[in-house]
C-alpha cells in the first residue's frame, strides 16, 4: 500500500502511495499519477523596491520542487512577513516540471524584511 510508486506504460506497478521529504520540501505521489509538493520557506532581508505597474515587486526567486513532475504543475503561493504582516505573492509564467520562479508584490516599497513563502504544487508524476 505505502512504498515506492512505479508505473510501466501508464499502468501502476508499485505501491499506491509514496511520500517523502527532501531538502526542497515534502511530496506525495499516488499510483494514479497525481503528485503534490509543498513547503514553507523563510527568506531573510527581502527587498520589495522595484516599481512595477503601480505596485512594488521583489527580484525573481526560484523554488525547486522536491520531486520532478512529468509536466509543469499548477502552483499556489501564500506569503507573509516574519512579523506576521500579510504580503501578496505571485507566480510568474516560468513554471517548469522541476521548479518555478516567483516574485513578491506589495502596494508600498518595503526593504530588508524577513519573508515566509508557502506553496503547493499539484500535477502528475507520469
Amino acid at each position: 500500500l505505502i512504498g515506492t510508486v512505479t508505473e510501466a506504460a501508464g499502468v501502476p506497478t508499485g505501491a499506491l502511495i509514496e511520500s517523502g521529504t527532501t531538502s526542497e520540501g515534502t511530496y506525495v505521489r499516488y499510483a494514479d499519477g497525481t503528485q503534490i509538493c509543498w513547503t514553507a520557506r523563510t527568506y531573510t532581508d527581502v527587498d520589495i523596491t522595484v516599481p512595477s505597474g503601480g505596485v512594488y515587486r521583489s527580484e525573481l526567486f526560484s523554488v525547486v520542487f522536491p520531486m520532478a513532475f512529468a509536466t509543469p504543475p499548477s502552483v499556489t503561493l501564500n506569503g507573509s512577513r516574519l512579523d506576521g504582516d500579510w504580503d501578496v505573492w505571485a507566480v510568474t509564467s516560468a513554471v517548469t516540471a522541476t521548479q518555478f520562479n516567483g516574485l513578491h508584490l506589495k502596494m508600498t516599497s518595503d526593504v530588508s524584511q524577513g519573508r515566509v513563502l508557502q506553496y503547493m504544487a499539484l500535477g502528475r508524476w507520469y
